[in-house]
């Protein structure tokens, strides 16, 4: 209703204007005040995005493109047996013993190495029965070589200072294609068909499926490049599922899976792979029990850690070895416990051609060029 000047008395003081405008003020303060606030926020969003979240995901997407290209995993290869050192005649997949007998070897001694590890002594002591069984066999006397590294190990083989050896998995096929490595025979496992990979997390960890890891919260420990349980296998698996490194988890190195199975007990690391072979062993030793982990992914099973002999060795000593190597009982000998085969105390034969079929697959897939400066 329009309020006309002749309804005021006129002895009724005229209205003022600040007085007439107050209540209409403070009525519509209210939206302008949400709307400012809304304006504010939504600054705030748009700033957020363009200088936290914008450049955060960037970086995030940059560094696994720059991983993925220098694992390999962006760029398959296809590996195959040197062929400018070795011949492979019946296509086994093998380096053939050189046809010139000249170029045989039947060394006055022979050299041994386990898996190269940071603490070669403790594998030396393990080892000395084996040594012992193969000097008997062979008629010559076997030095234990303490090597560091698997790229050592490798050198030393295609260099002809190492005779006999084990090999992780994931070094065979680069030990068999680049220094004429011939594999023999697996370690023992609990695992009928060798051992796997197993992603395990401490026991009481947020962490229940590798899905998980897509908040990019979490670091998982892998060993070192050249191992296929540790660090190869994994990485690709997980890739196969669409899971990759720096995009849905941390990469942290460790160098053994006894580091990484250790730090999961002691919750050092937030997630680890291992081989199931070497985490059964672990246990069986009261480094780590049941109740402090729990396994939340496997992989199909393939070879453990293989032994076997240089290639050009002459074929009488070779079959000697190869005799050595199925007769030698790890009963009694500190290798019973370590390896955790259960009740299989002896190397079980391989065939290199049909049994890595899946570690020169991963290998492919992971884009890793055998390679040995």
């Amino acid at each position: 209703m329009t309020v006309d000047s002749s309804d005021v008395p006129a002895s009724a003081p005229a209205p003022r204007s600040s007085d007439a405008a107050a209540p209409r003020s403070s009525g519509s303060l209210v939206p302008l005040i949400l709307l400012a606030l809304v304006a504010v926020a939504a600054g705030a969003a748009a700033m957020y995005f363009v200088m936290v979240y914008k450049p955060t995901a960037s970086a995030t997407e940059a560094s696994h493109a720059t991983l993925m290209y220098m694992t390999g995993l962006s760029r398959p290869v296809k590996n195959v047996l040197d062929s400018t050192r070795f011949t492979d005649a019946n296509n086994d997949l093998i380096a053939d013993v050189p046809a010139d007998a000249k170029q045989q070897l039947d060394p006055p001694r022979l050299t041994f190495c386990y898996v190269a590890t940071d603490d070669p002594v403790e594998y030396a002591k393990q080892w000395k029965p084996f040594c012992d069984h193969l000097s008997k066999v062979t008629g010559k006397p076997v030095e234990y070589v303490e090597l560091k590294g698997s790229d050592e190990q490798l050198k030393a083989l295609r260099d002809g200072q190492l005779m006999v050896t084990v090999f992780n998995t994931g070094s065979v096929p680069v030990a068999v294609n680049l220094c004429g490595f011939v594999p023999v025979a697996r370690m023992p496992t609990s695992d009928a068909m060798g051992t796997h990979v197993e992603i395990i997390v401490p026991s009481d960890s947020p962490i229940h499926d590798v899905s998980d890891f897509k908040d990019q919260k979490y670091t998982m420990a892998l060993t070192e490049p050249n191992s296929n349980t540790g660090f190869k296998a994994p990485m690709v698996l997980l890739h196969d599922h669409n899971i990759d490194p720096e995009r849905e988890y941390r990469i942290r190195t460790t160098g053994d899976h006894r580091v990484s199975i250790e730090g999961i007990a002691q919750h050092q690391y937030e997630a680890a792979a291992v081989a199931s072979d070497v985490l059964a062993r672990e246990e069986a030793q009261g480094k780590i029990s049941k109740g402090q982990y729990r396994s939340i992914w496997k992989s199909e099973s393939f070879p453990s850690a293989t032994i076997g002999y240089a290639y050009n060795l002459k074929p009488e000593l070779a079959k000697k070895i190869q005799e050595a190597i199925g007769s030698f009982d790890m009963k009694g000998t500190p290798l019973e416990g370590d390896l955790g085969g259960g009740s299989q105390t002896k190397f079980v034969p391989v065939n290199y051609f049909q049994d890595f079929a899946l570690i020169r697959q991963i290998d492919n897939s992971s884009g890793q060029q055998h390679d040995l400066k």
